[in-house]
């Protein structure tokens, strides 16, 4: 199934969705399978517009960003996981570039953990591609991740400092808006700096 929904060949059954409802779900059961040393905290907001996507896919999106970020995290952090309604005006700001103007539903995932290098970085949604020891990832949950949001029509942007944790940034158009925005949008990968201190 990664494979089909990589190369985006999958029979999807998208409807309309809560995407606050879906993350609370799948949180129930991803909590298994992360460590004790890992905490999970949500900020939903609520009465967020439907989104419109396969429940499945979304939920397999959400478990493979958690182990992603759990694997990220071998001494502990937090995994944090925010909605938003977004709103894309004729000048974006960087990681909203591709966007057409309008609201969109925005999913952050956000760890505490080793964050990425650049060169890292622009190969993470690569088929195959892996950082971790040999036996020990295929290399497939996140372009399994992309393969899913772009087929829902939406985008991702990832934000990631070594050092710092990295932020993933899953944007879904609106029920019934952008349903023919491009599919092919590349990833757009921003760099951000370490937090001030408080």
């Amino acid at each position: 199934r990664q494979l089909l929904s990589m190369s985006r060949r999958q029979v999807t059954e998208p409807s309309r969705v809560d995407l606050g409802e879906v993350v609370r779900d799948t949180m129930q059961m991803v909590g298994r399978l992360l460590n004790d040393r890992v905490t999970i905290t949500m900020a939903l907001a609520t009465g967020m517009p439907s989104v419109h996507a396969d429940v499945g896919q979304l939920k397999q999106v959400l478990m493979n960003l958690a182990v992603n970020a759990r694997d990220a995290m071998p001494d502990g952090g937090t995994l944090t996981l925010a909605t938003a309604v977004v709103e894309v005006g004729d000048a974006p700001a960087p990681r909203l570039q591709g966007l057409p103007p309008g609201q969109w539903v925005e999913l952050t995932v956000t760890d505490t953990g080793t964050g990425m290098s650049e060169t890292v970085k622009s190969q993470i949604f690569e088929p195959f591609f892996t950082t971790k020891p040999q036996g020990k990832g295929t290399g497939l949950g996140l372009s399994t991740v992309y393969g899913i949001v772009t087929q829902a029509g939406g985008h991702i942007a990832v934000d990631s400092t070594p050092g710092w944790g990295s932020a993933f940034r899953l944007y879904f158009p609106v029920a019934g808006t952008h349903e023919q925005a491009p599919a092919e949008q590349a990833p757009v990968a921003v760099s951000v700096g370490a937090p001030a201190a408080s």
